[in-house]
């Protein structure tokens, strides 16, 4: 089972432990999440939590990040944080990410992952080897009031990334792609839509 979720950042502490305790539940052993807000690009074991005999453990998932802030500039601004110093406003927003997005797989799914392609701050690629090698692609379109050179780019870059996803392989593209369907009026539109959409009112 997979989710798919825009969760409108993953900063605080118990969020990323509701995500893992709801999957759990569920039976979900993939997770593909948007708009992290995480400025790391980066792999983390589970979340910790405290088990019934007081203990704390980790959760039984793996996390991997993709972000489009360089480390540099995420270091330089948790140690001046860290050391007490006000933050410049320029320091501040090289370190922030107002994107993101995440990759979170169960540890025994994780016995099946071939290669993780963090490709900043939009879009991050892993491959499954199944029966049949599976690349998944999660993706966070630009909203519509980005600039147009950014948006021109995220579509260049997914372009490329399917492009070079062996034929043989299975693709799976999800995340929020910031669009809205209306009712198609034609059958070639009503074929890409497909019978299960939530239309836009015109």
């Amino acid at each position: 089972r997979t989710m798919v979720l825009n969760v409108e950042g993953i900063n605080c502490p118990y969020k990323r432990q509701e995500i893992e305790e709801y999957a759990e539940t569920r039976s979900i052993s993939l997770g593909l999440f948007s708009e992290t807000q995480h400025a790391h690009s980066s792999e983390e074991g589970g979340a910790e939590r405290v088990n019934t005999e007081g203990e704390t453990v980790r959760g039984k998932y793996k996390w991997f990040y993709s972000s489009g802030a360089k480390p540099e500039d995420v270091e330089k601004s948790e140690k001046m944080k860290r050391e007490g110093k006000r933050r410049p406003q320029e320091v501040f927003e090289k370190a922030r990410e107002r994107a993101g997005v995440a990759i979170m797989i169960s540890k025994q799914l994780h016995k099946h992952m071939e290669t993780i392609e963090p490709a900043g701050s939009r879009m991050m690629r892993v491959r499954l080897k199944l029966q049949k090698k599976m690349d998944i692609i999660i993706v966070y379109a630009p909203p519509v009031d980005r600039p147009d050179t950014e948006k021109d780019a995220f579509y260049e870059q997914l372009k490329k990334m399917i492009e070079d996803t062996p034929a043989k392989n299975t693709l799976i593209i999800a995340g929020d792609l910031n669009a809205k369907a209306m009712k198609p009026k034609t059958d070639v539109e009503a074929k890409v839509i497909g019978k299960h959409a939530v239309y836009h009112p015109e």
